[in-house]
């Protein structure tokens, strides 16, 4: 499985907003690489350096096209947006890159990919691992897209389907991060929403995009996202 952990997270008493201890995973054997990051963009985003190969190095034989870096994109994660010109940034939006630059900047990293390995924009989808380098580590990994909803730094996000073990682990990640109060969920107010049959997310009732749906459920949003639902981004 992709998510095979040596400790589990427990259901926190406390309510406090604080980094929680990674969570030790097993590497898959059917991990790809190791690949060394060359740049973080922000929380789910980042770039891989390019796999330059002996055919690219050839003395004598310039070659006119070097291989293009790959950017990644953390599967079934959404962190929040950075400032973009005049656009505000999202709340933890900087915290959550850093956050993402501090676990994989500058390291090895080993990905597994889901159903679709790429999106419209042509970046890799995948579930990504990096070393535990911590001094009691014993040869542990630690996964990227866990940690950062565990630690309230993103929410579970996935439009297309993603392995069960995946999806399944990484909602009750976000179930522990909410019921802590973590960074995204501090002071979280249950609130109203509204679900469409056989859609994935949740609408506020007043959502123009529902207005003309007379088959709508009403449910808690809470409720919504135990099951995996995110909120409409219209």
């Amino acid at each position: 499985t992709l998510f095979r952990s040596e400790t589990q997270p427990d259901h926190p008493e406390g309510r406090v907003s604080s980094l929680p201890d990674p969570v030790r995973v097993n590497l898959p054997i059917d991990a790809a690489g190791p690949f060394q990051v060359k740049h973080v963009v922000d929380g789910d985003t980042f770039e891989l350096h390019p796999e330059v190969t002996l055919k690219y190095l050839e003395v004598g034989k310039p070659k006119s096209g070097m291989p293009k870096a790959r950017m990644i994109r953390v599967l079934g994660v959404d962190a929040p947006e950075l400032k973009k010109g005049a656009k505000k940034g999202a709340s933890f939006s900087e915290e959550a890159r850093d956050f993402t630059q501090k676990l994989i900047g500058g390291k090895d990293v080993w990905l597994c990919y889901g159903y679709q390995k790429t999106d419209k924009y042509h970046r890799e989808l995948a579930i990504v691992y990096v070393a535990d380098d911590r001094v009691d580590s014993h040869g542990s990994y630690l996964c990227l897209n866990l940690e950062l909803i565990f630690a309230g730094f993103a929410y579970f996000y996935s439009p297309k389907p993603i392995p069960k073990d995946a999806h399944r682990t990484l909602i009750a990640a976000q179930y522990e991060a909410r019921k802590a109060d973590r960074h995204l969920w501090h002071h979280y107010t249950d609130f109203d929403a509204v679900v469409i049959a056989k859609r994935k997310c949740l609408h506020i009732p007043q959502c123009p995009s529902i207005s003309n749906l007379l088959h709508v459920t009403e449910i808690k949003a809470s409720e919504g996202f135990d099951k995996g639902l995110s909120m409409c981004r219209k």
